[in-house]
């Protein structure tokens, strides 16, 4: 997905699904996987701080975005009020590589179902803020009892396709395609 060795790549992390504590904890697992396992650069971009030409132009400069956890809709909030929605979808759409983690990875869905009634920790706010749009599945994270899957299914409309994943799982698209790595559990 990235092209080869990871040492050296600029990682621009946005972590503003997370709040206090949980933000930087999340912050402090990215830093070390991306930077002391694996040798890139990292750069925290906090939306709700900077001006959108600081974020914009770093963005533009890195090699992978990476958008951590929390609530979805603390997520595509803080993207929208920053005002680099559509600099961060036309990045995408030209081929940056974006990873998702949790609320990262649920808002690149066209819908946001499971956000919306995750079991434990809903976020109804997310009804109020349109998803990145660019898979056409639901990513259901965090997944480690298979007494869940019923419920979580369940929680799905019949037309809304959708993948459980335990923290072990991941889901990649690359062209259109969908890989799996682990086992995600497809509803």
């Amino acid at each position: 997905m990235l092209g080869g060795d990871l040492d050296d790549k600029k990682v621009v992390l946005i972590p503003n699904g997370g709040l206090g504590s949980d933000r930087a904890h999340m912050s402090y697992v990215y830093l070390e996987q991306f930077t002391t396992i694996n040798n890139m650069y990292l750069k925290q971009l906090d939306l709700d701080r900077w001006p959108v030409s600081i974020l914009e132009k770093t963005l533009e400069d890195c090699d992978v975005i990476v958008m951590s956890g929390g609530l979805v809709s603390r997520l595509l909030k803080a993207i929208d009020e920053s005002g680099v929605r559509e600099k961060l979808l036309q990045l995408i759409r030209s081929g940056k590589p974006v990873i998702g983690f949790s609320a990262g990875a649920m808002c690149l869905s066209k819908t946001t179902y499971f956000a919306e009634k995750y079991i434990g920790e809903t976020d109804p706010s997310v009804v109020n803020y349109v998803p990145l749009g660019f898979v056409d599945f639901e990513v259901y994270p965090h997944v480690e009892e298979k007494t869940l899957i019923p419920a979580i299914k369940a929680l799905l409309p019949p037309t809304v396709k959708g993948f459980a994943l335990s923290p072990a799982d991941a889901l990649i698209v690359t062209q259109g395609e969908v890989l799996q790595a682990g086992s995600p559990v497809a509803l």
